[in-house]
């Protein structure tokens, strides 16, 4: 589905289920906005959120294809030297 307009009414294209109706009145009579205005900025959250992962999918492709990568064995001979320093730097710190 494309949207073409700039105002897309919610009724004509959209339907909620009953209880998701129920959540969205009974959270905005809480916080004292319009449903609509929840359901906006709820939407406006979500793509944030969509784009921002295409994004880092994107950019882990792009590593993968240029190489930039590490093996799982690399990843945790890493964390054990890490680990390993901060035993020692806390040895040291306690004597």
């Amino acid at each position: 589905m494309h949207l073409d307009s700039a105002y897309l009414p919610m009724n004509d294209n959209v339907k909620i289920p009953k209880a998701l109706v129920k959540r969205i009145n009974r959270v905005t009579a809480q916080v004292g906005v319009t449903p609509g205005a929840l359901v906006k900025t709820a939407l406006s959250n979500q793509l944030d959120y969509e784009e921002w992962f295409l994004k880092a999918v994107d950019e882990g492709i792009a590593d993968l294809d240029a190489g930039r990568t590490f093996s799982t064995r690399e990843v945790l001979a890493a964390i054990a030297k890490q680990r390993n320093e901060r035993a020692a730097r806390k040895r040291r710190q306690a004597a």
